[in-house]
């Protein structure tokens, strides 16, 4: 029998125990963006392992466990924005900054200004918090996604005679997504996409014309692609139409939301977690997919917060492992870290059409030595058809890690629709550890095998409520 836990955050911490036993403090940081956003991130945080225990221990329900996370954060982060209001009032007076956003997953809030006053507007907060500000680097550097060259590329591919492109049907069919997926009137799952924002002009996407996105750069609600069609290609995988005479993705009646966090395929923190702030803020968010990777090598753990967060609130990110090839030591964050000690960040690799080790697709030990080995998991990446925003009914063939991720998504949305009150642990554990293995040396990986998959996590689903009558 699951319990109801009945807890009002409204008044001070001190009348909300559980929270106030939750607090630590970390370094209080500022990120930088252009001379025109500063994010400031706030000292108090919440031990989130101590959060998970407590839902662990106290069996709270999973729409339950969304609900208190974000009554907690939000709690959280209005203490600290009364701490921070003269400041902000300060800035506001002197005409210094526009936009005040608050980012409750994270505990920050989000200030836009002109450049002009940037050296300004930096002083005044350097001196309210000059004992705890710890600026950071400015992050410009282009993730790994779409290229000038890829670009051409792509688009000579999409100038291609459409008929005489074959679909996905096989690949579907390899992986039993016919069987399990694609024939359903309906499904009651939501999958968000964090990328370069997504186009539903294409005739296999006008459907979705009604789909979500936020622009968190420009704080817009518009519907556009700026990375080259490589955010519209990972959704097409998913939720194409399949109307067309060609069978290209998955799971066409399942909801969608997609934010803008990497505007032209680039890499910043601060529009990644305002990404992750506003899926936060929905009603439901199941599955979150990041098909890219931060930019840098290194044991940079900036997002990990964010991404436990949005675990508690009941969504399961999952990451592309890279395309940087057979190397050690190409693995790039957050995917060297894990959510929590017991529970992986889903990374996911690419295989040929025969379940083949993809030749580009990264694999092996990581740079921050925590024995965490990337990819968590490995399906088809390669020869797949995806839409493509230049015409309405263009298409390309894409290679890579970014494309297998939608198909890990989709196994992970089968699962979760099979067992929708399990734990994400369970459903996690059922998706790997009933992988296949399809390599050994140097390094050990894994193919998604989403019918043991699924029948595993029945006969284990079944047992656990049984164990809670």
């Amino acid at each position: 029998m699951q319990k109801r836990i009945e807890i009002n955050c409204q008044g001070p911490l001190q009348e909300c125990p559980l929270l106030e036993q939750s607090l630590e403090i970390r370094p209080q940081k500022i990120y930088h963006y252009q001379q025109k956003f500063l994010l400031i991130e706030f000292e108090q945080a919440l031990n989130l392992e101590k959060i998970r225990d407590y839902f662990n221990q106290s069996e709270t329900p999973k729409r339950q466990q969304r609900q208190l996370l974000k009554m907690f954060l939000s709690t959280l982060n209005q203490k600290s924005l009364k701490h921070f209001q003269p400041t902000l009032s300060e800035l506001t007076k002197r005409e210094l900054i526009g936009r005040v956003q608050p980012l409750v997953i994270n505990n920050s809030v989000l200030l836009e200004l002109e450049p002009s006053n940037y050296e300004q507007v930096l002083r005044i907060v350097d001196s309210s918090n000059a004992d705890h500000i710890n600026k950071s680097k400015i992050i410009e550097k282009t993730a790994p996604l779409a290229t000038q060259s890829s670009l051409q590329s792509s688009q000579q591919k999409a100038k291609k005679n459409a008929a005489s492109l074959k679909d996905n049907s096989k690949a579907f069919s390899q992986l039993v997504f016919d069987k399990l997926a694609q024939q359903k009137a309906s499904m009651d799952v939501t999958i968000a996409l964090i990328d370069s924002g997504v186009s539903t002009q294409h005739q296999e996407l006008h459907h979705l014309g009604h789909l979500k996105q936020y622009n968190p750069k420009d704080n817009s609600y518009e519907q556009k692609d700026t990375g080259f069609g490589h955010g519209t290609g990972v959704l097409s995988l998913l939720a194409s139409s399949n109307q067309f005479q060609r069978s290209i993705s998955v799971l066409p009646k399942a909801n969608y939301l997609s934010c803008n966090g990497l505007p032209s395929g680039r890499y910043h923190y601060i529009w990644v977690v305002a990404c992750y702030d506003w899926l936060l803020q929905q009603p439901r968010v199941d599955i979150a997919i990041n098909s890219w990777l931060q930019p840098e090598l290194q044991c940079n753990d900036e997002l990990l917060y964010s991404l436990r967060a949005l675990w508690l609130a009941n969504t399961i990110p999952v990451f592309s492992a890279g395309n940087f090839g057979k190397y050690e030591l190409t693995s790039r964050d957050p995917v060297n870290f894990k959510l929590f000690d017991d529970v992986p960040l889903i990374s996911v690799g690419a295989t040929t059409a025969d379940f083949k080790p993809y030749a580009d697709s990264s694999y092996g030990d990581n740079l921050c030595g925590n024995g965490v080995v990337s990819p968590t998991i490995s399906t088809i990446g390669t020869e797949l058809l995806v839409a493509h925003p230049f015409n309405r009914d263009s298409y390309q063939i894409v290679n890579g890690t970014s494309y297998s991720v939608a198909l890990v998504a989709a196994a992970i949305a089968i699962l979760i629709e099979q067992a929708p009150e399990a734990p994400l642990e369970l459903i996690v554990k059922s998706l790997i550890e009933n992988s296949d293995t399809i390599a050994e040396h140097p390094f050990l990986l894994k193919a998604l095998n989403l019918q043991r998959s699924v029948r595993q996590l029945r006969q284990n689903n079944t047992q656990l409520s049984i164990m809670d009558d």
